[in-house]
């Protein structure tokens, strides 16, 4: 779903980190995020993911589903303009266990919220991640179908 293509990281002789981005091969799908309350610990929010292409409407707010923004200044009710990079499809068997059997299920995707930096079409910041079940992966996958493949930069 995702390349990564190039890393750069760079630090003081103290060893502080003083930049560090994430160049990805990926596509972006624009999305818009309407938190109504926090939901659940963590910053997760009660809400919906909005999928700009096709209106389509995700809840968000309870486990398998969550949506989490990154600002602990995020104040409710609030609309949230961001791109949508699928990162992975979640695999899990069928009796959700993990030994040596083969994985043969999807379970859903995971993936990062991401804004412009100062209005590039390029370059982007985090502002969160999101985790959807295997019910909503259908809409994710539309829409992931439908998006053009470019590299951007992640700060």
């Amino acid at each position: 779903m995702c390349e990564l293509e190039n890393t750069s990281v760079k630090t003081s002789v103290t060893g502080e980190l003083t930049y560090a981005s994430l160049q990805i091969r990926c596509k972006l799908i624009r999305a818009t995020v309407q938190g109504h309350r926090l939901a659940g610990a963590g910053y997760c929010i009660a809400g919906s993911l909005i999928f700009q292409q096709t209106q389509s409407r995700l809840q968000v707010g309870t486990p398998p589903a969550e949506v989490a923004i990154d600002d602990v200044g995020f104040h409710y009710p609030k609309v949230l303009d961001v791109y949508v990079v699928a990162i992975q499809l979640c695999l899990h068997d069928k009796d959700e266990t993990h030994d040596d059997k083969e994985l043969s299920q999807i379970s859903g995707a995971d993936g990062l919220l991401l804004i412009p930096q100062h209005g590039s079409e390029d370059i982007f910041t985090r502002v969160g991640y999101f985790s959807l079940p295997n019910e909503g992966l259908h809409i994710l996958l539309r829409e992931y179908e439908a998006a053009e493949s470019k590299t951007i930069t992640i700060i």
